[in-house]
């Protein structure tokens, strides 16, 4: 009897700590989907690669690019680069008018996911933001993410929001992380800490 309650005194502060790590990882939303980003760092504009001049606007922090419009040759190049997950941000009418190709016929025959998200700073949402986490975490290990829409301001705030919500970062460092991935006009800065707010 004194050895099984020796056992239970013991056990429950483990039991314990193991639920408030649980709890924490669960807030923070260090899933094991996350993983395959590997560390984020700091984006920074890709300027002499021959991806950059298919691309209105590239930048890159490790494995993921963010752009502006894509060319049918920019999403081949993607691909020849190792990217395995092209995600859209443009609205849809502004997609249908200005990407003058069937995106997602291409990136699927190209054999990469295509996941469409359509923000715009007044439509922006948190549910936008689990959708884009939700893609994130199909990614493998290996392969790089494409996220764009028309000059990357909104690939970079959707960035920016998703760093906040779901890795934890301070909205203040999740803004600058946004920004150098191309997050650069105020309606969609409002936008994004309205969403990390929330």
């Amino acid at each position: 009897m004194r050895i099984r309650n020796e056992l239970i005194c013991w056990c429950e502060p483990m039991v314990l700590c193991c639920a408030a790590l649980f709890l924490f990882l669960s807030a923070t939303g260090c899933q094991s989907g996350d993983a395959a980003l590997g560390e984020v760092g700091h984006a920074s504009a890709v300027k002499d690669d021959m991806m950059a001049s298919e691309f209105n606007h590239l930048f890159r922090d490790g494995d993921v690019y963010f752009a502006g419009l894509p060319t049918e040759v920019g999403l081949r190049t993607a691909k020849e680069r190792g990217v395995g997950l092209v995600i859209n941000v443009i609205s849809e009418p502004e997609s249908k008018m200005r990407i003058p190709f069937d995106e997602r016929k291409l990136v699927e025959q190209l054999g990469m996911e295509y996941v469409f998200i359509p923000v715009t700073p007044g439509s922006f949402s948190s549910g936008d933001v689990d959708k884009f986490a939700a893609a994130l975490s199909t990614m493998d290990d290996d392969e790089k993410i494409l996220i764009h829409c028309a000059s990357s301001n909104r690939a970079g705030g959707i960035w920016a929001a998703y760093l906040a919500r779901k890795l934890g970062m301070s909205e203040e460092e999740a803004l600058t992380r946004g920004r150098e991935a191309g997050l650069n006009r105020e309606s969609m800065v409002g936008a994004v800490m309205r969403v990390i707010e929330e």
